[in-house]
């Protein structure tokens, strides 16, 4: 046993001329005990006591004895004297009257560590004594004491009466060489608590981390091992391999991590031999390009029980140990976001802010800056290092101003001149990964760069398989997914393929001098223009509008290149892709964008005269219609003498139907009731039920203007029992819509909420926004008719701001009706209106939504 006064040179300060009198009585107390544990004596040093006793029992006991005395003892003015105890049992040599020997080395070092009043001993010991009465241990784990070569296992002996609690034990800190970041981890919180999950568990030999260049995984390799070193006591080791390209390099670099010199061909077995029944973890950086290390670290794992591995690699390193984390981006906001607060607690905001403000201090972070961070971080995909190489010019250019160029440099931002080279800029990251590949996956990236969004293996194989028929395409995408410059899209019924925002660009750059471009792009006009076309939009059969909402980038980049480039399309192939996309931006209120592209699908001169482009300026017309512009009743006009000169007497259906809509929008009821009628007469000519029950909605709701309810109601009956049979559920949403009207304003409103809880529900699903506003002011008037004035205020602000947004607005007919429910709302809550109207304004979708929902969720709609 090892003893001595913690703290006595302050002891000494503290008693002055007490000091001597003290050390006398703690000499006598200590003395006394030990004798009567038949302890020897073997040497004292001023306060300090070594002591040999015939058991580690008694020696126990002297301990707990000891310490109860020292804590009862009167000492000269009120000190206190706190003495640590150390215990080992082992053997002692003696040498020319001296004591020596490894275990008492051992024995003074376990005394060391403790604190005063603490009684500690190597867990060796503890595991011999068996049971003491009225004494316990309690474990403190492995700890390294200095100038030993291994961790000792220690535990604390404690006892009624006797303190318990205690600062961690003075042991050396645990041997790790991780590399200093410089910076914090920002976000990654989840992440985080998922590899570590990973990595403590004893299923786990090998971990790692994959993902494309950029995205974070040395950084949370690191921040990962940073927060379990207490969890491996043999040592962190991180062993940095971007500069190693021999197989052989890698044990050296390993041994070189670990401070052992191997260099033969005995190296793996001599390192699994170092680490074998050490918990230990290693983490192995960047490990893709050396070829033989996976196999390498898999044999580390596998014959060093106790070791862990965790590396990270663009690619899978494909060994029967290994667990896969895949990486991916950053949380970024969703693009409806706009609270502050919301905005800087997403993962990407919050890495760009604390980047940006390292270079720019002061920056505001306003409402404006923000929504451009946020948008920066959308169009970067939330790839971190492009998030901190963008972050990294706001010492130049605010982030309004870096957003407008962002697109043109990003490839080309810099960053640190102490970063690695491969991390000093996005393309250097992607040119990495790109080295790795073969000239075939090399050329199957460069064409996959015609996509947008996700796209699916069929159309891999359209597009890509033509310019490679000697490979198959669908093995190469699987590898490139591998290398991590493919993703597959997560939670997707089908398997779907993506690029990241800053990969595309890459990859597109490299694609410009392939010479299978222009045949790539070709193949991809192609395929989507055929498949367009191919879909049944009228049935029930809703697939071909879940096929549009899956290809909707790829459909609209299509349209884009068929419009810049003459020679990628078969004539009129651009006013099939316009019809078709135009009757999808009605149906999802994307009723601007809809109007700016299909106006330049027109104004080209190669398009025809033909009834296909009268379809088209259909599509514009009803677009218009809806944003209630008057040249729609132009566009309308037009396209209904080319239908007619045509004889297309049902496309001319259609239009008497929209011309009619179109009509009431502006006020021309009158107009729009002679439009209607034709319509109606057309379409039962040709026994069309579905086209006919959309024109009974829209004289239903001609009827409702006029005043007559009852008629109204009727014709909505025979419009929802024609789309129900035809299984046109977007129709059955718009006839219980109108119907919420008719039985709101008689005052039937359990009814009208229950069918405006459906077709809130369904326009939902749809992601019909301008369909979703009108459901939202419907819910303020029968709020306001429950007398609901705070809820009907809210609801105004939120269906006016969700309006605004789709750059919608109600018909002329409906406004007056709005508008006397606001005046009304506002004459009831006085001042409090417009606060509450800002309120619902400030409402996300999601938010609005459910706030409507939640007038009528206790009556169960």
């Amino acid at each position: 046993m090892f003893t001595d006064i913690e703290g006595s040179t302050a002891l000494l300060h503290e008693l002055g001329d007490a000091f001597p009198d003290a050390i006398s009585q703690h000499h006598r107390l200590l003395r006394d005990v030990f004798a009567r544990r038949s302890a020897r004596e073997l040497r004292t040093e001023g306060d300090a006591f070594l002591l040999l006793f015939p058991t580690a029992g008694q020696a126990v006991l002297a301990a707990i004895e000891a310490q109860e005395l020292l804590a009862s003892t009167a000492w000269p003015m009120d000190a206190q004297v706190r003495v640590r105890m150390g215990i080992h049992a082992g053997e002692i040599i003696e040498v020319d009257g001296e004591q020596v020997g490894v275990d008492l080395h051992r024995g003074a070092r376990i005394a060391a560590a403790a604190h005063g009043g603490q009684v500690v001993l190597s867990a060796a010991t503890a595991d011999g004594l068996g049971t003491i009465p009225g004494v316990s241990f309690v474990d403190l784990g492995l700890h390294w004491l200095k100038d030993l070569p291994e961790p000792e296992h220690l535990v604390q002996a404690v006892a009624v009466g006797l303190e318990q609690e205690f600062p961690p034990l003075r042991s050396l800190a645990i041997p790790t060489n991780l590399p200093d970041v410089g910076m914090p981890l920002v976000g990654r919180e989840r992440e985080l608590e998922e590899v570590r999950a990973l990595i403590t568990s004893n299923e786990t030999r090998v971990l790692t981390l994959t993902g494309p260049g950029g995205i974070g995984k040395t950084r949370l390799a690191l921040a990962l091992a940073a927060t379990v070193v207490d969890e491996f006591p043999y040592g962190v080791f991180h062993v940095a391999l971007e500069g190693v390209t021999d197989p052989d390099g890698v044990p050296a670099a390993l041994a070189g991590a670990l401070g052992l010199e191997v260099r033969d061909s005995l190296a793996v077995d001599r390192l699994v031999d170092h680490v074998r029944g050490r918990r230990t973890l290693i983490v192995a950086d960047n490990v893709e390009h050396v070829g033989g290390a996976a196999d390498f670290l898999a044999r580390l794992a596998a014959g060093a029980t106790g070791a862990r591995v965790l590396a990270t690699s663009r690619t899978p390193l494909h060994v029967a140990s290994e667990t896969e984390y895949d990486v991916g981006p950053m949380a970024v906001p969703d693009v409806l976001e706009t609270d502050p607060e919301v905005l800087l607690a997403c993962d990407a905001v919050a890495l760009f802010v604390a980047r940006a403000q390292r270079v720019r201090r002061g920056l505001d972070v306003g409402e404006q800056t923000l929504h451009a961070i946020a948008e920066i971080c959308r169009r970067v995909d939330g790839l971190p290092l492009a998030i901190e190489l963008a972050a990294a010019r706001v010492k130049a250019l605010t982030p309004p101003e870096l957003l407008a160029t962002l697109d043109l440099h990003l490839l080309r931002f810099s960053g640190p001149v102490d970063a690695p080279e491969r991390q000093r800029t996005l393309m250097g990251a992607i040119d990495w990964s790109h080295a790795l590949l073969s000239a075939e996956e090399q050329a199957c990236f460069r064409r996959l760069s015609v996509f947008r969004g996700t796209f699916s293996p069929a159309a891999v194989e359209a597009v890509v398989g033509p310019t490679m028929p000697d490979a198959d395409t669908l093995d190469i995408v699987t590898q490139l997914v591998d290398q991590s410059l493919v993703r597959v899209v997560p939670h997707s019924e089908q398997t779907r393929f993506t690029l990241l925002n800053t990969i595309a660009a890459y990859a597109t750059e490299h694609c410009r001098n392939d010479p299978m471009a222009g045949q790539s792009l070709q193949s991809h006009a192609r395929y989507f223009v055929e498949g367009i076309a191919a879909l049944d939009l009228d049935g029930s059969d809703q697939s071909g509008w879940a096929w549009m909402d899956r290809e909707h980038d790829n459909l609209l980049i299509a349209l884009e290149r068929l419009l810049d480039d003459v020679e990628l399309g078969e004539d009129d192939a651009v006013l099939v892709l316009a019809e078709r996309l135009g009757r999808y931006w009605y149906r999802h209120g994307r009723l601007i964008p809809g109007v700016e592209r299909i106006s330049r699908v027109l104004a080209q001169p190669r398009t025809s005269q033909s009834p296909l482009r009268a379809s088209v300026l259909f599509r514009l017309g009803v677009l218009r219609t809806e944003l209630h512009d008057p040249q729609a009743l132009v566009d309308l006009g037009e396209a209904l003498r080319l239908a007619e000169s045509a004889g297309e007497d049902g496309l001319a259906a259609r239009l008497h139907n929209s011309l009619g809509v179109a009509q009431m929008n502006q006020g021309d009821l009158e107009a729009a009731g002679r439009s209607l009628q034709t319509s109606v007469r057309l379409r039962a000519k040709h026994d069309d039920e579905r086209g006919l029950a959309t024109t009974l909605t829209n004289l239903a709701v001609l009827r409702t203007a006029e005043g007559r309810s009852p008629e109204a109601h009727e014709l909505l009956m025979q419009a929802l029992t024609l789309d129900e049979r035809h299984g046109n559920e977007w129709g059955v949403a718009i006839d219980r819509l109108n119907l919420t009207t008719v039985h709101a304003e008689a005052d039937e409103l359990e009814e009208a909420e229950r069918l405006l809880g459906r077709a809130l529900q369904s326009f939902v699903a749809f992601d019909d926004q301008d369909s979703i506003a009108t459901c939202l002011i419907e819910a303020a008037h029968i709020a306001w008719r429950r007398g609901d004035a705070a809820r009907a205020a809210t609801l105004t602000g939120a269906s006016s701001a969700l309006f605004r947004r789709v750059g919608s607005q109600p018909a002329a007919y409906e406004r007056a009706r709005h508008e006397r429910l606001a005046a009304e709302v506002a004459s009831t809550l006085g001042p409090r209106f417009a606060d509450i109207q800002l309120l619902g304004a400030s409402m996300t979708l999601e938010q609005a939504v459910a706030h409507a929902a939640a007038g009528w969720a206790d009556r169960g709609p």
